[in-house]
């Protein structure tokens, strides 16, 4: 009972920290949850891999053509950085309609601008990949750098 006595002056003292904290909680919670709730599933560098190895995958890489050229996940298809780079990416999937979509930005948010655009154009499943090209540069994973 001690514990209460205590925390409710310290919100007090205190109420521009608390505040800051709530909402920062707030902002966890709606950017883990709202991707989910999108239809754009996270997918771990090791569970991509996982997932190449189970099934045939489309893999989208909408990092600059420099970014790509330089080193990209094998097989990647690069998506031209065009005004509609969705429209891009949808001829790009054309023929594999049915196959699992993954998206790989340069950073987790680029990737699901992206990811969520697609799903919205009735693209399913898409998976985007959590921590973007860095993730997977992280975890060692091989580059190609043939086209």
């Amino acid at each position: 009972m001690d514990t209460m006595n205590t925390i409710f002056p310290f919100l007090l003292n205190h109420w521009v920290l608390s505040i800051a904290f709530i909402a920062v909680l707030a902002a966890l919670f709606l950017t883990t949850y709202s991707n989910t709730a999108q239809g754009v599933n996270l997918v771990t560098a090791a569970s991509l891999v996982s997932l190449m190895n189970g099934e045939k995958t489309v893999i989208l890489d909408n990092r600059p053509k420099e970014a790509f050229d330089s080193g990209h996940i094998l097989g990647a298809k690069p998506v031209p950085n065009e005004e509609d780079e969705t429209k891009a990416a949808m001829v790009l999937i054309d023929k594999h309609k049915t196959l699992p979509v993954v998206v790989v930005g340069q950073t987790e948010a680029n990737g699901l601008r992206l990811a969520s655009d697609l799903v919205k154009q009735g693209v399913k499943p898409v998976f985007c990949l959590r921590g973007g090209m860095g993730a997977w540069r992280e975890a060692n994973l091989p580059l190609s750098q043939k086209s």
